[in-house]
């Protein structure tokens, strides 16, 4: 028997198997719509990318600059108080605050947290932190979060991500929940609401010292009761704002104060009869000689980028008690240098649509857009736009040419627009209609203060000039009936629905 399995083998092994293409018989074709693409806003793919608006906070929705807090460093995100004593973090990606206190080594440390949102996104402790600086993953330490729907996320940073363990861990939405860590010089045991969930012991690169700090993940997140050390020898570290190191102008987030010549003046955020969402900027120039108003550089106000030359379009919606004269421009980063600059006229009474062209004398890779009282007076502003004239849109539509000339040239053939941004309440299709100043912002997924100003319809006129195939995301949420509306808005006649609402002409073949 032994015998024929070996001639058996023999024979396999000397057996030479081929495959045979033939080029010259088609059995099938590919359809051209497998090369396709996914567009949303995470990392600004559309306010600070596809959108041609250059200005981030249009509409004045951001809170005005925090008050520093006592005893941290803030690394981007919004930080705010209750009246409870806890303090608030909201940021899309990696914000975080250190404690500015002694390093620790082998030592205790305790919060409690509460997850406020049913969707993902984490917020807890980093340990033994070192080299913080902003952005998503610049510091050296550990990181212990609590990660909705349920999981305890263990880490290590060293100016980047390592991914330690993920334990299930029951974390509800809106509930506190008590993170502790007990920490030697190379490892920590971790416990939720008293009970240990996890230990590590570092063998491979040992952080044995540093500071200690919170961070949050794409979420809204809660903090109170944080503390070093053991029992009697506990240490609690309180949330107050440290109001002797902070700036007294009421300024909407993303812009910043001006202040000219001796012109006196004051800034402040009004909620009665703001123009969309929940408030306006009001701009106040009191008395002296110069100028007074507010800046913004753009996306994370890296600067915006201005071509000497080349005309840029845009309008204001502004409201005043009396007759006023505002000046708009385009500037250096620093104010210093105006490459161009308008006038205009503001009548008295509700809020007016204010339209200019600015042609910057100069090139800038990081300028700003300046808006100016340069006489007593004051004014109310609901929403700012600018965009590059037709030169650097792509058909006219407020779409950025040369990012909507890259996506044809990759030759993506089918977009689909959305993702997790459907999930927030506030996203729906009805809301996305009429123009783009007057549609409110919502507390988006990726971002709180999030605009709708490029929104489905945008998407879909985008598509049909670039002869791609659209498909929107709609939120689930959505009635039978608004989605039956939806349909009659995009393939119906002017005359039967909104679809004449409007700026621009909505494609009909889309869905």
């Amino acid at each position: 028997m032994a015998g024929i399995l070996s001639t058996f083998t023999m024979f396999a092994q000397t057996q030479h198997h081929g495959i045979t293409v033939h080029a010259d018989q088609v059995l099938h074709t590919n359809s051209p719509y497998l090369t396709g693409a996914c567009i949303e806003d995470v990392n600004h793919e559309i306010y600070g990318g596809i959108d041609s608006q250059m200005i981030f906070g249009e509409s004045f929705a951001e809170p005005a600059a925090q008050l520093p807090l006592k005893g941290f460093k803030t690394y981007d995100g919004l930080w705010t108080l209750a009246d409870d004593g806890s303090v608030q973090g909201v940021g899309s990606d990696g914000s975080k605050i250190v404690w500015d206190g002694s390093a620790l080594s082998a030592d205790e440390v305790s919060v409690d947290v509460m997850l406020t949102q049913a969707a993902g996104g984490n917020g807890g402790l980093i340990l033994k932190v070192s080299d913080a600086g902003k952005s998503s993953d610049a510091f050296t330490g550990y990181e212990v979060s609590l990660e909705r729907p349920g999981f305890l996320v263990l880490g290590r940073h060293r100016q980047n991500w390592e991914p330690i363990r993920r334990v299930p861990c029951d974390v509800p939405v809106n509930e506190w929940i008590k993170l502790t860590v007990r920490m030697t010089t190379n490892s920590f045991e971790v416990f939720v609401n008293g009970k240990s969930m996890a230990q590590f012991e570092d063998t491979e690169h040992p952080l044995e010292t540093g500071t200690v700090g919170l961070r949050i993940w794409q979420h809204k997140v809660l903090f109170r009761n944080f503390s070093v050390g053991m029992a009697k020898v506990r240490q609690i570290i309180p949330f107050e704002y440290d109001a002797e190191n902070s700036s007294a102008d009421s300024v909407s987030g993303m812009w910043r104060p001006i202040r000219q010549g001796t012109a006196k003046g004051s800034f402040s955020l009004e909620s009665s009869g703001a123009f969309s969402g929940h408030q306006s900027q009001q701009i106040t120039f009191a008395s002296g000689s110069g100028a007074i108003g507010i800046e913004n550089q753009g996306l994370n106000r890296w600067g915006m980028n201005f071509v000497k030359g080349k005309k840029y379009e845009g309008y204001l919606w502004a409201r005043a008690r009396s007759v006023t004269k505002l000046f708009v421009a385009l500037e250096s980063k620093d104010g210093a240098t105006v490459y161009a600059e308008k006038a205009l006229k503001l009548k008295a009474g509700g809020w007016q649509r204010l339209d200019f062209t600015l042609e910057p004398n100069a090139a800038d890779t990081a300028g700003q857009f300046a808006i100016k009282l340069r006489q007593p007076g004051a004014v109310a502003l609901g929403y700012a736009f600018l965009q590059t004239g037709s030169w650097g849109r792509f058909k006219d539509l407020p779409v950025r040419k040369d990012v909507a000339e890259g996506l044809i040239n990759q030759g993506v053939t089918l977009l689909r627009y959305g993702g997790s941004m459907v999930n927030d309440p506030e996203y729906r299709w009805k809301k996305m209609i009429g123009p783009r100043a007057q549609r409110p912002p919502y507390e988006g997924q990726w971002y709180p203060y999030a605009s709708d100003g490029w929104a489905i319809f945008d998407f879909l006129n985008f598509c049909e000039a670039a002869r791609i195939v659209g498909i929107p995301d709609l939120d689930i949420n959505e009635s039978p009936q608004d989605i039956a509306d939806l349909m009659d808005y995009l393939n119906g006649a002017p005359a039967f629905g909104a679809r004449s609402a409007s700026p621009t002409v909505i494609p009909r073949r889309i869905i």
